[in-house]
Order: C-alpha cells, then sequence, then structure tokens
C-alpha cells in the first residue's frame, strides 16, 4: 500500500514538473500554436486526477483500518465466549453445583418456563448476535462460524445433562469431554 502511495506521487509530482517546464518553456509560442486554454484546461484536469488519487487513498486506508478493527474485534469476542464456556463449565462441573441443581432446577418445573435454567444456559454467548453479525458481513469466516456453533451446542447438552442427571457421571462424563474438544479445537483454529 505504501508502494502504491509513494509511486502515485512519484508520477503526480513527475508530471506536474513536466507540465511546469513545458509551461515555462512556452512550447506553444515555439510551434505556433495558441495552447493558453489547454494549459489552464490541463491544470484543471490534473488536479481533478491529484484529488481523485488522494481521495481514493484515503478511503482505502480508512477501510482497511476498519476491517482490520473489525477483525480484532471478532477475536477477542470469540476467544471471551470461549472462555466463558469454560469458565462455566468447570461451575457447572463442580460438585456444589450438582448438589444444588435439584433445587434451583427443580423436577415439577418444565425446562421451558424455568428462567435460572435459561439464563444459565445462554450465559457464555451473550455476544451471539455481535458474532453472527460479524459473520455476515464477512469478518468471520464460515469455519469459526461453524466452531462457535459447535461449541454452542456441545455446552448446551453438556448443560442440560447435567441439570436433568446430576448424579450420573456416565451420561455427564463424555459430554464434557466433547466441550473440552470442542473449546480447544475452536480455540486453536483461532489462534492460527
Amino acid at each position: 500500500m505504501k508502494r502504491n502511495l509513494r509511486r502515485n506521487r512519484n508520477i503526480v509530482i513527475i508530471v506536474l514538473l513536466l507540465v511546469f517546464i513545458l509551461d515555462v518553456i512556452n512550447i506553444s509560442d515555439i510551434i505556433n500554436i495558441p495552447f493558453n486554454n489547454i494549459n489552464l484546461d490541463l491544470w484543471n484536469i490534473l488536479i481533478f486526477v491529484i484529488l481523485y488519487i488522494l481521495t481514493y487513498e484515503i478511503i482505502d486506508k480508512r477501510d482497511n483500518r476498519r476491517k482490520k478493527n473489525q477483525e480484532e474485534i471478532a477475536r477477542i469476542l470469540l476467544e471471551e465466549t470461549y472462555n466463558e464456556c469454560d469458565k462455566y463449565k468447570n461451575i457447572i462441573d463442580n460438585e456444589i453445583f450438582k448438589k444444588v441443581c435439584p433445587k434451583r432446577f427443580p423436577g415439577d418445573q418444565t425446562v421451558e418456563n424455568n428462567v435460572a435454567y435459561h439464563d444459565m444456559r445462554k450465559a457464555p454467548f451473550e455476544h451471539d448476535s455481535i458474532i453472527f453479525s460479524l459473520g455476515e458481513e464477512g469478518i468471520i469466516s464460515a469455519s469459526e462460524i461453524l466452531n462457535y456453533i459447535n461449541v454452542k451446542n456441545k455446552y448446551s447438552i453438556y448443560f442440560s445433562n447435567v441439570v436433568c442427571f446430576p448424579d450420573i457421571d456416565e451420561i455427564t462424563n463424555p459430554l464434557k469431554q466433547d466441550l473440552e474438544i470442542a473449546i480447544h479445537k475452536a480455540f486453536r483454529r483461532l489462534k492460527m
């Protein structure tokens, strides 16, 4: 980008010097052709071209900066989400949580009506709408979105099974391992 800017700047300087030298030497009088209006038109065209090039470079630089900023924000949001998911996995895996589970999520109440259940299930994914909008804009790649959805689904399945079967490790441990693998894979892909 800097190379293009320098090249464009050099071309503009050379053209300006050429026009200035031709104007000073007054080639139009030597050839006996009236160039009075052409010189003015040439200057106008030259100024227009210079302004166009400068405007293009400024807009292009700003767009590149904005895109880089969006990519950095997307990476930060995904990392934060995966870290939160890992923290909540550790909370859910705690024996105290498993003891409190039947009281907090009573069996006589349906899962759909339990606000605490839904809050805990959605907690690590608070940036969900922003992440998907960045995906729609093409800032986050399809594979990163796929990893995000995979982690989200694994977390939801693990959490739901811990709530339903808090004391049956044969069911919850493989799901926990699947979640850990999905988080690790998503982190690894994010670092690439």
